[in-house]
């Protein structure tokens, strides 16, 4: 059987029969593709580097097509919240573009949301086992690796999908000095080296914890701190320990033109996220993923955000 394969690294193009290569010549057509995805990235790296160093700058073209899929998976996702009563609250990146003008920061294009353990993520988490369609396509998908939950659509591939933190409650009450040092010791343990202990890192850390004081509570009334999911590596933030009162009762905040769910204060909450949260890292370049991903999934892209 004979099988035309287009390698777009090398720009050939090659016959094989029976899995054996017979000949391959270069493709200008490819050559071209290539230079044309090259020059496409340097325009807007150099359009980021030049620009006058604001926020102003938005994403454009297929990047911007993934934020508006983001978007999309936004909406749905709190319809399905709304609908269950269930609580969550725009997080990270997400939060940092909501704070800083309302939109995307110019670089992302996912989005990040979070929710208390136990009764919240617990519904979605249910949900995810039972393989049920939520919605329009929409289907819930846990990453036990990594300690989250993804929103996928059937219509997209896998590798597009929302995020969904998860925090735990603890009893104590901690000082910034604690919050940082913890968050360093935690940050820098081997376990994080070794992708065979992933799904023993809640258990792990636990009993970390209880040696320096602090346990993990059940009810939200006995709690006074909150803490991300230890199964995920938070290795840029300075705190992944959060004061209960500055986060809830949440608020909403402005983003793509929609109100969503925030924490209490925003400034506390993306300080211990960030530091200096409002000054832009301009050693971030834009994502490149759109000019990565094959023709058919561009496509389905398309289609999808035609369609919603």
């Amino acid at each position: 059987m004979l099988k035309i394969i287009d390698d777009k690294e090398t720009c050939k193009r090659s016959i094989y029969f029976l899995g054996i290569r017979l000949c391959g010549w270069t493709r200008s057509k490819l050559i071209l593709e290539r230079i044309n995805n090259t020059l496409n990235h340097v325009e807007r790296s150099v359009e980021f580097l030049m620009c006058d160093r604001s926020d102003s700058l938005e994403a454009k073209g297929g990047d911007r097509n993934l934020q508006l899929i983001q978007i999309k998976f936004l909406n749905a996702f709190d319809a399905f919240c709304k609908d269950h009563k269930l609580h969550y609250w725009l997080d990270f990146g997400t939060l940092l573009g909501a704070a800083r003008n309302s939109k995307f920061i110019p670089w992302d294009d996912d989005i990040d949301v979070s929710m208390l353990g136990g009764g919240d993520f617990e519904a979605i988490l249910n949900l995810e086992k039972s393989k049920k369609i939520i919605f329009d396509g929409y289907y819930f998908k846990y990453y036990p690796e990594i300690g989250l939950i993804k929103l996928h659509n059937q219509c997209l591939p896998e590798y597009i999908g929302m995020d969904i933190f998860v925090l735990d409650l603890i009893g104590r009450r901690m000082t910034i000095a604690e919050k940082v040092s913890l968050t360093r010791s935690l940050n820098s343990d081997p376990i994080f080296k070794n992708k065979s202990l992933s799904t023993q890192r809640s258990a792990y850390f636990a009993r970390k914890l209880h040696n320096f004081g602090f346990d993990f509570v059940d009810n939200f009334a006995d709690a006074e701190t909150v803490v991300y999911g230890f199964e995920f590596h938070h290795a840029s933030h300075p705190s992944i320990f959060l004061d209960k009162d500055e986060l809830f009762p949440l608020r909403t905040t402005q983003f793509e033109g929609r109100s969503y769910p925030c924490p209490k204060n925003l400034d506390h909450h993306l300080t211990l996220l960030y530091g200096n949260y409002k000054t832009p890292n301009w050693k971030q370049l834009p994502h490149t993923l759109i000019s990565k991903l094959p023709i058919e999934d561009l496509i389905k892209i398309s289609h999808f955000i035609e369609r919603q």
